[in-house]
């Protein structure tokens, strides 16, 4: 517990000395923001189709260009925390560029890079997990028409909102009224359907938490393809190995991360009638959701090791940058 609690301390204090790695979340939500406009309320169209492919491209090359520099910058912390006391940083004047910039800012010169290198990766590990998404949703649908059927009130809900004009759905005072229609014509359900209900409730709920540990696992699979240089079902592989070797080390980090941010939640919920407030949280979300990345690579960057800190001594105190070695198939 200890060395969770000082982990996670130096992983706040990198994320202080850090904040830049703020700049492109924020450069990619106003992206989305400006590209999802046009497009009104999602439909089952081929401009909805093609949108959806692009984010999912984005969303790759965004994860790999921004993991990248919170990589880079646990190896530099970790570099600097390996180097003997008495020993002299002395900046590699073939690394000009980045020095001339500011604190964190050299970390943008990791981003594209990172692209580069980890695109293709990033997308396959995205495949794949919406895969297992898939999997586990077929799951549930095949479990639930095998063994108690979909509730007919529950049908009649989705008949309902996809006769709902589309203006309707944009106003949250509508969406109340017809959720709280759809929750009085629950209490007036007989008591077979309302077991159904319960049954089908019941069979969901597993599926999800069946999907949690499923998550829980393989969380660190992005963590091992840079750290560890592995393809990406070696670092899902690598990442269940790690979750069961140290169990009760990821178990703390999983309880911490979902204590806070259940907190933050309920604090936006007590300060939703002030829109200063409700900004401030959410701000504090953003920082709090780059906070545990960072905590994950610095844990695993610990306990597994990098290829940049098995290098010599004479070499790691050399110079601070590394060359990209080529991912393993």
């Amino acid at each position: 517990m200890k060395h969770l609690l000082q982990l996670m301390a130096q992983a706040l204090g990198l994320l202080g000395q850090h904040l830049v790695l703020v700049y492109p979340i924020l450069f990619l939500m106003l992206l989305l923001s400006v590209l999802m406009q046009p497009l009104g309320l999602p439909a089952l169209e081929a401009r909805w189709l093609l949108m959806g492919l692009l984010l999912f491209l984005l969303y790759a090359a965004f994860q790999a260009g921004w993991l990248h520099m919170v990589y880079r910058m646990v190896i530099q912390a970790e570099l600097r925390r390996r180097r003997s006391v008495a020993s002299i940083d002395v900046p590699d004047l073939d690394d000009l560029p980045s020095l001339l910039l500011p604190g964190g800012f050299r970390l943008f010169s990791d981003f594209f890079p990172g692209v580069a290198q980890f695109f293709v990766p990033m997308l396959l590990g995205a495949l794949l997990h919406g895969l297992m998404i898939l999997a586990v949703l077929l799951a549930i649908h095949l479990s639930v028409e095998q063994w108690v059927g979909y509730p007919p009130v529950l049908l009649q809900w989705v008949q309902m909102l996809q006769q709902v004009d589309a203006q309707v759905l944009e106003s949250q005072e509508h969406l109340n009224r017809l959720m709280s229609g759809f929750l009085s014509s629950l209490k007036a359900l007989p008591d077979p359907q309302l077991d159904q209900l319960a049954s089908f409730l019941s069979m969901v709920m597993a599926g999800l938490v069946f999907y949690g540990l499923l998550s829980w696992l393989t969380m660190f699979w992005p963590v091992f393809v840079m750290v560890r240089r592995l393809g990406v079902l070696a670092a899902y592989g690598r990442s269940v190995q790690q979750c069961l070797k140290d169990p009760l080390g990821v178990i703390g980090l999983g309880v911490a991360y979902l204590l806070t941010m259940v907190l933050l939640r309920q604090l936006t919920a007590v300060a939703s009638f002030n829109f200063i407030l409700v900004m401030i949280l959410q701000m504090m979300g953003l920082l709090l959701g780059i906070y545990w990345v960072v905590v994950q690579f610095l844990y695993v960057v610990r306990k597994t090791g990098a290829p940049e800190l098995e290098e010599p001594p004479a070499v790691l105190n050399a110079h601070t940058t590394s060359v990209d070695p080529k991912i393993d198939a």
